[in-house]
């Protein structure tokens, strides 16, 4: 990238003059004005020659003033304009697609390919930001210095003009004295023109790096700040990734080795699943496309953006959401190619755990259900003891296909077909038969087990339920009944469509929340009222706008840009739905509602100090409240605001009545 401070191509950028008979740079403008005064006044008596003189100069002075007028927008463009061809340098700079990006030579001169880097990018920038304050501080003193030069030049020409009176007027006037008068009055004026000139190029120049001004007023931010602002945004990203770097060897060293129950091993080998499917993937395809692939993934507009900066504007939680959407999918492809009840009728100790119904106790819940979608099964939570399977569903064609639900339900015992009536298919046997997951299920399953089929193949799923505890507050991206299961898949595919996103496939190892069975759920209740905590504690910091048909959020970014007014962040059409979105697991909803949630938080970390401010805030939105519940609002979100501000400021916006004065 060509960097103009360096070379006279900024200064000549500005230095463009066009009337109805003249296109070309102001200083030749000059050069030509002074050329054609001298030949067309070569003829003049000398009488008249100082007022021509003088009627050529005034006439200069308006050219200038029409040069200042022709350029005064050229600053805006040219900022435009190079923040343009910036961003495409950055993207090159960052695509990690293999190709040359004139940084790695060759010992004969020639480039070699390379990667892009954000340390690179980062370093790029605080390069640029080094020259252009270099520049910036040069034009600033050549401003200064034309300024000097000017109010000198104004005494020069004065005097060049003066003596060019005495010599006219002087009896002894030859026309060579007259001449060089002339001519030592034109020299002035060509110095003076220039200076005016160079003046304004220093200054259009100097604002170009500082900040563009419009009736002395800044208008736009100048390329040191916008520079300023990539170096922050790329300094603040580094960081990030270095802190998911840490978080990830962390992760694997902590990982590496562990224990899991007898199914979950058969489910999830990490040898075969993860470190051989890894150098399978290596060996089928070559590291450039895995690095191109990656590159599209993470430069797309949902994720990092082509210049990276959005990822400045994340969360370290979001950043690594994005990371792993971009990375999991190359494994997608094995990880649903493996057949979950070949591995598990392949392993005998597992096997026998099945037969003896050992494996329920050991098993981690891996999805939960609504009720409404239990009732359509023909369950109940209500049964002091549950159990649901969810196994992957390849019995179509197979006598079996139907049997699905409790199975065991009203003293009946439901079993595979051909252990029932093996004459029947004596002739057309089923090649599965000895060999099958749902048949060992069905013959060895206690009651109150209801079998549900998957379309997934990777996928087996268990569910356990004690009366009191609500499986539906499990988070999960899946569901175990098929009906439900498919309308979910469904629904995230004509998202897609619709959006044109590309969000992460319903797959039993994508982000689920896993709780053992000895120990009791978390109560949703409990969760959703934290949530709508934050939800009041921005309210009452104004940073929470409702409107009838919309909730946003003012970010910290809207307060630094002072744009109070104009929130950034969409949270939802209503307060029902942002408490929809709380829950959902799709990704653009968790990162909203994410970035939602870590600025509430930091704002109330910053309130050491401010609690009397705050309760001040609190009890003024607390009678407004009381008076008019906003859109969104309940009866409830009263109490929450008092318990809040109380955990908060230790004080309360009102006491809790006592039994007896309830009744009045």
């Amino acid at each position: 990238m060509r960097l103009p401070c360096l070379t006279t191509q900024l200064e000549d950028s500005f230095d463009v003059f066009e009337t109805q008979d003249y296109k070309g740079s102001f200083k030749d403008y000059i050069e030509n004005s002074i050329s054609d005064f001298e030949e067309q006044s070569s003829d003049t008596d000398k009488k008249d020659l100082k007022e021509e003189l003088l009627h050529w100069k005034n006439d200069i002075d308006e050219k200038i003033v029409e040069f200042r007028n022709l350029n005064s927008t050229r600053a805006q463009k040219l900022r435009e304009s190079f923040l343009a061809r910036l961003s495409k340098e950055l993207e090159l700079l960052l695509d990690l697609h293999e190709h040359k990006l004139g940084v790695k030579k060759n010992s004969d001169g020639t480039e070699l390919a390379d990667r892009g880097s954000l340390v690179r990018a980062e370093n790029f920038v605080e390069v640029l930001i080094k020259i252009f304050t270099e520049a910036k501080d040069k034009y600033r003193r050549t401003r200064n210095d034309a300024e000097s030069t000017m109010k000198n030049l104004n005494g020069d020409f004065e005097t060049a003009l003066s003596d060019f009176d005495e010599i006219t007027d002087s009896i002894f006037a030859t026309k060579k004295k007259i001449a060089s008068a002339k001519e030592k009055v034109l020299d002035v004026c060509r110095d003076l023109f220039n200076a005016q000139k160079q003046n304004f190029i220093a200054d259009w120049c100097y604002q170009l790096f500082t900040d563009i001004l419009w009736n002395d007023v800044p208008k736009y931010d100048g390329l040191i700040k916008e520079l300023e602002q990539y170096r922050n945004k790329y300094r603040k990203a580094i960081l990030t990734f270095k802190e998911i770097d840490k978080d990830i060897n962390k992760f694997l060293d902590d990982n590496r080795h562990f224990e899991p129950n007898p199914l979950f091993a058969v489910i999830f080998d990490y040898e075969k699943d993860v470190e051989e499917a890894y150098k399978k993937l290596l060996a089928e395809k070559p590291e450039e496309y895995i690095f191109g692939e990656l590159s599209d993934s993470v430069t797309d507009a949902h994720a990092f953006g082509k210049d990276y900066l959005n990822a400045a504007n994340k969360t370290v939680s979001l950043v690594n959401i994005d990371i792993l959407n971009a990375t999991e999918k190359f494994f997608f492809e094995p990880v649903n190619k493996v057949n979950i009840a070949d591995r598990i009728l392949d392993t005998p100790d597992v096997c026998e755990r099945l037969e003896q119904g050992t494996y329920f106790e050991t098993s981690p819940i891996y999805l939960g259900v609504e009720e409404t979608v239990m009732n359509r099964e023909g369950l109940s939570f209500k049964d002091s003891t549950f159990f649901a399977i969810s196994i992957p569903d390849e019995y179509e064609g197979k006598p079996c296909k139907d049997i699905s639900g409790v199975v065991r339900g009203n003293g009946i015992n439901r079993i595979c077909p051909m252990e029932q009536d093996p004459e029947k298919y004596q002739k057309e046997p089923c090649h599965m038969f000895n060999h099958c997951l749902k048949q060992k299920l069905l013959h060895h399953a206690p009651s109150n087990v209801a079998i549900t089929p998957t379309s997934e193949i990777s996928e087996v799923n268990i569910m356990h339920s004690i009366a009191g505890y609500p499986l539906y507050s499990l988070s999960s991206v899946m569901n175990n009944c098929k009906s439900v299961y498919a309308a979910s898949k469904l629904k995230q595919q004509k998202e897609n469509e619709e959006n044109g996103t590309d969000y992460e496939e319903i797959n039993m190892f994508g982000s689920l929340q896993f709780d053992d069975l000895d120990e009791k759920s978390v109560d949703p209740r409990k969760l959703q009222n934290e949530f709508r905590k934050l939800l009041i504690v921005a309210y009452i910091a104004k940073r929470l706008k409702v409107q009838p048909l919309s909730v946003d959020f003012v970010t910290e970014r809207d307060l630094m840009q002072n744009r109070k007014d104009k929130p950034g962040l969409h949270l939802g059409n209503s307060m029902n739905e942002v408490m929809v979105r709380f829950q959902s697991s799709r990704f653009k909803d968790k990162k909203d509602i994410e970035q939602f949630k870590k600025e509430t938080v930091h704002f109330m970390e910053k309130l050491s100090g401010n609690e009397e401010k705050f309760f001040s805030e609190a009890e003024k939105t607390y009678k407004s409240m009381k008076e008019e519940l906003p859109a969104g609002f309940i009866q409830n979100d009263l109490d929450l605001m008092n318990e809040l501000v109380k955990e908060l400021t230790n004080k309360t916006l009102f006491e809790d009545k006592e039994l007896d004065t309830l009744w009045g």
